[in-house]
């Protein structure tokens, strides 16, 4: 198999552009500007994510996903569309 999606909980690990779990999402705004796609949770109103797209390129079909909540994020969710946007997850 193949590995489509990666979902880091562990804020010791960080993003290439330095972002970890715990990171409020100002940082996330100061290093994707606007970039970065804030919108609602699917299932939890106090919940956000922040959708970040590659500028183009070979890296189009990949996007990293920001569970936010309380304005500090939760998760980091990486990987290959469309996997990378299941709400519910992989299994």
């Amino acid at each position: 198999g193949t590995i489509r999606r990666a979902e880091i909980f562990n804020p010791a690990l960080r993003t290439t552009d330095g972002l970890a779990v715990g990171d409020p999402v100002a940082k996330i705004a100061s290093a994707y500007g606007p970039r970065a796609h804030i919108s609602a949770d699917k299932y939890d109103p106090s919940t956000q994510t922040a959708t970040i797209a590659p500028k183009g390129g070979a890296d189009a079909k990949y996007r990293i996903i920001f569970k936010l909540k309380g304005g500090v994020v939760q998760a980091i969710i990486a990987g290959a569309l469309p996997q990378v946007e299941y709400v519910e997850g992989c299994s």
